[in-house]
This record gives structure tokens, C-alpha cells and sequence, in this order.
């Protein structure tokens, strides 16, 4: 995934331990964060920056994530994240 991802996205794997995400910015530099309340943040912030959403939708990361249907199950389900 590291390879193929393009120069400004990102993709994340939802598991029902953890979420990992890679972003690739712009320059070609690739990020690689765990999602825990310390990293959370961060990853709203680059959520934010190559999607173009407002931090303010961004900054719930699972409620951001549970916005897309593929993982609003598995996110309430391992998380306790109420889907929106």
C-alpha cells in the first residue's frame, strides 16, 4: 500500500483492535500513525489537510471514519462509536 498510494492521500486500516492510517503528503513523505488519544490530533489534521474537510468534522476521527458505511459497523461494534 506504501508503494502504490499517490503523493496527497491517504488510506487506513480498520481493525477491531486498532486503526492504522498512512498518509503520503505531497512531497512524496510517508506518515504512519496508530489511532490513539495521543495521535488523534494529528491525523485529523492530515485528514483534514489532503480531504479538504474542515478540521471540525475531521477532529472526532472514529465519528469521521464511521461517516463511510464499510466501517460504521465494525467501528461501533469495537469502539462504541455511535454511527452518524
Amino acid at each position: 500500500m506504501r508503494e502504490r498510494l499517490s503523493s496527497g492521500f491517504w488510506n487506513k486500516i480498520v481493525g477491531c483492535q486498532e486503526v492504522f492510517f498512512i498518509f503520503k503528503l505531497a512531497d512524496g513523505t510517508v506518515v504512519e500513525l496508530t489511532l490513539s488519544e495521543a495521535t488523534a490530533p494529528q491525523i485529523a489534521r492530515l485528514c483534514s489537510s489532503l480531504n479538504g474537510d474542515p478540521l471540525e468534522k475531521t477532529a472526532n476521527v472514529l465519528g469521521y471514519l464511521a461517516g463511510n458505511s464499510l466501517y460504521r459497523d465494525l467501528i461501533a461494534a469495537s469502539y462504541g462509536e455511535e454511527p452518524r
